[in-house]
């Protein structure tokens, strides 16, 4: 008994340790040394109001300044800072699109596909976002136990919502992924909701090309396991029948450990749209900030991409899918 005693004295010595030596990494931050972070999500809609108010009150997104503006862009935007990272999510900037999509969006088509947020209370988040006008997608025996759930905006935009995954892996973030597990399944009040964003979705014919022109770009890495995604769970999720998902998450530039990805996937489905551009209904572009744009620019066409128009302060560009990006050099 007095060796076990000892053991466990140790190990839960050890894990003390592991907790306060860990502890400032479990809090996400903007790391505001990076010479480039990802800031922006761009979203076209044909009633830019009803859109902005929906992503307020269902993600608590805060009204700040436009600084994205879209130069295909006739109305003035609205712009929302998304909640976590210390006050310095990045924003969505929501802009008028030229009219409706000829197709609703779904979530295996080509381009920015979805967006997901992390909180402890998916149910509240989700209930928040069904009295808001969107809709649940995923079909579950029960989507009130479910640990992530798939949903659409007013406007028919993919969205996700799922409960806080150990990452980094620190005491603090395991201890947090099973409490909302736990709570979830047993359909018991959150202990908190540190809502955020977590990533954005980018689909294409091949997920590791998309990588490598992350890679070569930015020098950014992928991070996680590969997702290879089949059979049930998947097909409930989504709501797609018969879907097949493969890809990977990239880790973006700006943030610390366990901040925004980009999630690269390749569907199984034919898909129905392509990349967007700025006037098209959904979800048109990603931006960042970078302290050297020149050196930006010049990656971007060397790992296949296309600068659609530039000066010194910012740039459009495509990437090698046709997915446009923005860039704002900071000073």
């Amino acid at each position: 008994m007095k060796k076990v005693a000892t053991v466990l004295s140790v190990l839960l010595s050890a894990l003390f340790v592991w907790w306060v030596l860990s502890f400032s990494a479990s809090n996400y931050v903007r790391d505001t040394m990076a010479p480039t972070a990802f800031r922006n999500v761009t979203i076209a809609s044909t009633d830019v109001h009803r859109l902005a108010s929906f992503y307020q009150v269902v993600f608590n997104g805060e009204p700040v300044p436009v600084s994205w503006e879209s130069d295909s862009s006739t109305d003035e935007g609205i712009a929302l800072r998304t909640p976590g990272y210390g006050g310095a999510g990045p924003t969505l900037t929501f802009i008028k699109a030229s009219g409706v999509a000829a197709e609703l969006p779904r979530a295996s088509d080509l381009g920015y596909a979805h967006l997901c947020f992390e909180s402890e209370d998916v149910r509240g988040v989700i209930s928040r976002l069904v009295s808001a006008g969107g809709k649940v997608t995923s079909i579950f025996e029960d989507n009130q136990k479910s640990p992530v759930l798939y949903a659409k905006d007013p406007d028919g935009n993919t969205l996700e919502v799922h409960i806080p995954l150990p990452d980094p892996l620190t005491p603090r973030t395991i201890y947090r992924s099973v409490d909302s597990l736990i709570r979830t399944l047993l359909k018991l009040s959150p202990s908190q909701e540190d809502l955020r964003f977590l990533h954005v979705n980018q689909n294409s014919s091949d997920w590791s090309k998309v990588a490598d022109f992350y890679r070569t770009v930015f020098d950014l890495q992928t991070v996680g396991p590969q997702r290879n995604y089949e059979g049930k769970f998947i097909t409930e999720l989504t709501g797609i029948q018969g879907v097949k998902i493969h890809g990977r998450h990239i880790q973006m530039p700006g943030y610390s450990a366990g901040g925004p990805t980009l999630e690269a996937f390749t569907y199984n489905q034919a898909p129905r749209r392509g990349a967007l551009n700025f006037l098209d209904a959904g979800v048109v572009a990603i931006g960042f900030d970078t302290k050297d744009l020149n050196a930006v620019l010049h990656s971007i066409t060397i790992a296949g991409g296309i600068v659609v128009n530039s000066d010194s302060h910012s740039a459009v560009v495509r990437d090698p899918f046709g997915n446009l990006i923005q860039f704002h050099k900071l000073e």
